[in-house]
């Protein structure tokens, strides 16, 4: 072998290990920038809507809701704890309820507490979702255990339920909570009706 061609071989080698370490070192920055996004984000507690009709963003309306609230309300969110009987578009939505929840409570200054409860069979929390008028779903479902996936809203002595967060309302859970909030915070008053001869 020449020493020329040793000399190329070696100015290769010295190339190829140059763009290895070139690559390696960018992969780390890249990873090192992510991780800092995330930490920066959890730290400011911030979150994206990239959903296209931004459905996980509160409308001007709940924030008006939420920053009129005077007395605290409680969320409370029920899902079944066995992830195996629900269905996909469940598995899918859940986190994003909770998530959703989340910006209730952040937005309301303290004022929404939200308490996400998994429900086992024949437990207390099973209990707990029936009296809050959660319906569980079964066999619609899954010929397995009944399925919770439900909110129980509650103001004093008012109390909202819906009773099973159906995955093709997922556009219409903020109008469904929104109002839920305002029945509980704001009922109705019994009517009472004379009814006389006189004018």
């Amino acid at each position: 072998m020449s020493e020329s061609s040793e000399t190329s071989s070696k100015e290769s080698k010295r190339s190829y290990k140059g763009a290895a370490w070139t690559t390696a070192l960018g992969i780390l920055i890249v990873i090192g920038i992510v991780v800092a996004v995330n930490v920066i984000a959890g730290y400011l507690n911030l979150r994206m809507d990239f959903t296209e009709d931004k459905i996980y963003t509160l409308s001007k309306g709940t924030k008006e809701i939420l920053s009129e609230l005077d007395t605290p309300v409680t969320i409370r969110y029920y899902v079944s704890a066995d992830k195996s009987i629900q269905p996909a578009d469940v598995q899918t939505m859940a986190p994003r309820v909770e998530n959703f929840l989340m910006e209730y409570k952040k937005g309301s200054d303290g004022q929404v507490r939200v308490k996400k409860i998994l429900v086992k069979p024949d437990s207390d929390e099973e209990d707990s979702a029936n009296l809050d008028g959660i319906r569980p779903q079964g066999q619609a479902f899954s010929a397995q255990d009944p399925l919770y996936f439900g909110l129980s809203i509650e103001c004093l002595d008012q109390k909202v339920a819906i009773p099973f967060i159906h995955p093709a309302r997922e556009t219409l859970l903020e109008y469904d909570v929104s109002r839920a909030i305002t029945q509980v915070v704001n009922p109705e008053l019994p009517k009472i009706a004379i009814m006389t001869s006189m004018q």
